[in-house]
């Protein structure tokens, strides 16, 4: 049997080793198991029997599983699987899931235009400010998706590559870059 690294969900920090042949159901998803948390990419999902997670990752267990209370569903995550000795099978488990899907954002992802952080970049670049309206209509026209717009500037404002002045549910929220004011 080979080992593999696993947690709950793509965003936990609590990882545990298992024998990969305790993984049934492989899968790719974008929900995770336990509160159904949901990701804009795909992860490497299974099932595991349920009183082996209680055992390796309880602090992490909500409870909710497979409705027949014999399986949780368990996260193989690539970033910490992506070196020796988890590598192999890795790759292994990821050909038995089949091929990985498209991630969400790139289905959403306009024909012909830059990646939506970058575009609101370019926007921001040639004025002093905008208003988070006129940036949201503007990257409509473009056709990026809602979800894709707000997921965009919240990940530039936590990189500090943008500041947002106002409140956040505000359409007149005032976004301009870190040197302007």
């Amino acid at each position: 049997m080979a080992k593999i690294l696993i947690t709950r969900d793509h965003y936990e920090d609590e990882y545990a080793e298992i024998d990969d042949a305790l993984i049934s159901k492989l899968h790719w998803d974008h929900v995770s198991g336990g509160i159904s948390r949901s990701a804009n990419f795909y992860s490497l999902y299974g099932y595991i029997p349920y009183s082996k997670a209680m055992e390796i990752l309880a602090s992490s267990c909500s409870g909710q599983h497979d409705f027949g209370w014999n399986s949780a569903k368990i996260c193989i995550p690539k970033i910490i699987n992506s070196k020796e000795p988890y590598l192999q099978t890795y790759q292994k488990l990821k050909e038995i899931a089949g091929p990985q899907p498209k991630s969400i954002s790139a289905l959403r992802h306009p024909e012909g235009q830059p990646p939506c952080t970058r575009k609101i970049m370019e926007i921001l670049s040639g004025v002093p400010f905008i208003i988070r309206k006129d940036l949201k209509t503007e990257l409509k026209k473009c056709g990026f998706h809602p979800d894709t717009i707000r997921n965009s500037l919240n990940r530039l404002k936590k990189q500090n590559r943008i500041v947002m002045e106002g409140n956040s549910q505000s359409p007149y929220q005032k976004i301009h870059l870190p040197s302007q004011n």
